[in-house]
């Protein structure tokens, strides 16, 4: 049902890494986030930040508790960026997402649901890459539980649930996150398109810029199909994200155009921070047990 060990003399543990070790701790660049900035550019995050009372005022319902964290400089930095620095579309788009994270409360955990979709051992963080990223890992092949109703829903919750604790683990200077999809085995029965379409919508909405790359390690016959119905309505910038990884290092297929094409998974994530299924050296065994008492116990707030 999950990935298993194989091939390897390492001693297998459960226990998930979702604490940046120092040594992947990226520095802080000086005057960061505006350090890589024009003058024009600052100049429009001052512009986004004069607007926020405004966007504060239109807003109904109850701020939820880190309301605060998407009114920061980084924050707006990343809004800006999204909508290729015009001031308008970002107010709106902003203003979309304060609204929608009062009414969906995204890291409101509703524990019972989240734990059964997370036993099923489709996604989990565990890890970060070579910059400091947290790691998000999939088995797009267990996808096929969320066929009902009740579990399509929570697995939406889930999903953004994990993007919720990405950013909460990032050291201050990261502000991306790294997905790794296992493809083996996947096809429509067994990961459905509409699940697919309905993460994108949200994270190009609600999360813009969070997503550094997205790597599906080795991609079934699946993937063209599931990449023309994407294609159509996901942002290029975001389709130039998607990268293809064999788990032994070697490019087996045509790359889809428009994407990052092959790369080699080994120059993105460590040896030791990539589970043994993926090329790596990390010999870990998914357990629900074990990791939701890591995950739920891991709640303090992104680090200052």
């Amino acid at each position: 049902m999950r990935l298993t060990v194989t091939n390897t003399d390492s001693i297998a543990s459960s226990v998930p890494v979702l604490t940046i070790p120092p040594h992947l701790k990226p520095p802080v660049p000086e005057d960061y986030p505006f350090d890589s900035l024009t003058e024009d550019q600052r100049k429009q995050v001052k512009n986004l930040r004069s607007q926020l009372p405004l966007i504060l005022n239109e807003l109904t319902g109850t701020p939820c508790p880190e309301e605060s964290e998407f009114l920061s400089d980084e924050c707006l930095v990343r809004y800006l960026k999204a909508t290729k620095w015009q001031l308008d579309e970002s107010v709106v788009r902003l203003q979309d997402t304060l609204q929608w994270r009062r009414e969906f409360r995204p890291r409101e955990n509703q524990s019972d649901d989240l734990k059964e979709i997370c036993g099923i051992g489709w996604q989990y963080l565990n890890g970060f890459d070579k910059k400091g990223r947290p790691v998000l890992t999939g088995v797009a092949r267990l996808g096929g539980g969320m066929g009902n109703a009740r579990k399509y829903e929570a697995s939406i919750r889930y999903t953004f649930y994990l993007f919720e604790k990405a950013m909460m683990a990032m050291p201050k200077g990261v502000s991306q996150l790294c997905i790794i999809s296992e493809f083996s085995g996947s096809s429509m029965f067994n990961y459905p398109i509409n699940h697919s379409l309905t993460l994108l919508n949200i994270m190009e909405r609600h999360y813009p810029e969070i997503l550094a790359t997205v790597v599906i390690v080795n991609p079934s016959w699946y993937i063209p199909v599931l990449y023309n119905m994407i294609k159509p309505i996901a942002d290029p910038v975001t389709l130039a994200k998607g990268h293809f990884a064999s788990s032994n290092g070697k490019q087996e297929q045509k790359a889809e155009k428009g994407t990052g094409g092959w790369i080699n998974l080994l120059d993105v994530v460590d040896a030791n921070m990539l589970p043994v299924e993926l090329g790596g050296s990390f010999n870990f065994v998914f357990d629900i047990n074990e990791y939701w008492k890591a995950f739920m116990g891991g709640n303090s707030i992104r680090e200052a």
